[in-house]
């Protein structure tokens, strides 16, 4: 029986206990991997795996490009942040942000909750100093926030450290992948013109992004946001997020350049 005939909801459960990589890399020996591998129905289903190459060669940004062009979600919102902050990116990090933003909203359009929830967040990130009818930020946030996303409820709720729980921090498994991607390729290419904005949390690959001067035509040098330190003061300290700011904390507050508190 041809796999492609089985119906929707058996096929997908196959799918998803098939290795993507596996399946690209050995089609050329299989007549039946041949014909799932370049299957629009297939591609849009195969899971990624928990682990992107740093390097990120070309054959893996050409497989990722095949899936999210059939409609994979993970694909979109995995190749749309390489794109923004890969530094091996074609022309550098932020040279592919309008691409990047496009597919990261093919992602909140077709992926499931939680894809949704991580491309609505990173658009948020984005697109938070664009003008209203450009950006929609808070409806970005409130999107990923309401999907139970920890970045984006840390994003809209700004809780005392002593209220978190260990959960409170669990990723997804997309999340997780492309960051420890983009931070692992910023530590390993330490010329890039751009590292020196880059969120200060350790395990994040994101860099300071105007998303509003790149598209609008406003002028104005990349950036993250300043730590909040006590009373609303601000030290040197730059994070992407309030997300990243928490999951720091522990070691920035050692040497953070005003008081600490437990209110960040």
């Amino acid at each position: 029986m041809d796999l492609l005939e089985l119906g929707p909801d058996i096929l997908q459960c196959i799918l998803q206990m098939l290795d993507c990589d596996a399946i690209c890399s050995t089609a050329t020996t299989c007549h039946m991997l041949q014909q799932l591998s370049v299957h629009p129905t297939v591609l849009s289903q195969l899971q990624l795996g928990p682990v992107e190459d740093p390097a990120m060669p070309d054959e893996r940004r050409r497989l990722l490009a095949r899936l999210a062009a059939a409609g994979n979600a993970a694909a979109c919102y995995r190749l749309g942040l390489i794109r923004v902050y890969h530094p091996l990116s074609e022309g550098g990090p932020g040279a592919g942000l309008e691409g990047g933003i496009k597919l990261l909203r093919r992602a909140v359009d077709i992926g499931s909750v939680s894809v949704r929830a991580d491309a609505a967040f990173e658009l948020w990130l984005l697109t938070r100093r664009l003008p209203d009818s450009l950006g929609h930020g808070e409806a970005l946030l409130k999107l990923a926030s309401s999907s139970g996303h920890n970045p984006a409820r840390f994003g809209m709720h700004r809780t005392s450290s002593r209220d978190r729980e260990p959960e409170d921090f669990n990723v997804s498994v997309d999340l997780a992948a492309t960051m420890c991607c983009l931070s692992d390729s910023l530590e390993a290419n330490p010329t890039c013109p751009l590292t020196t904005s880059q969120c200060s949390n350790p395990g994040c690959g994101r860099w300071g992004v105007r998303a509003r001067a790149r598209l609008t035509g406003l002028v104005g040098p990349p950036g993250l946001p300043r730590c909040q330190g006590l009373h609303g003061g601000h030290c040197k300290t730059r994070y992407c997020s309030r997300f990243c700011q928490a999951i720091h904390w522990p070691e920035h507050r050692k040497e953070c350049s005003l008081p600490t508190t437990d209110a960040l």
